[in-house]
């Protein structure tokens, strides 16, 4: 049982940085101004994580 969550945890890790990462660098990439993205509070901590990588 915790070998299939792990599996799953493993998979579902590789997936959001194969889909979801790539495609944030590529927006974040295109970003000229900031203050064109209305950001979502609750994403602040995910955001600062993204970006000082």
């Amino acid at each position: 049982m915790i070998e299939n969550k792990n599996t799953i945890l493993g998979k579902a890790k590789t997936w959001f940085r194969e889909t979801i990462v790539i495609n944030h660098t590529g927006n974040s990439q295109k970003l000229v101004d900031p203050k064109e993205f209305n950001i979502n509070p609750f994403l602040t901590v995910y955001l600062a994580n993204f970006f000082n990588r």
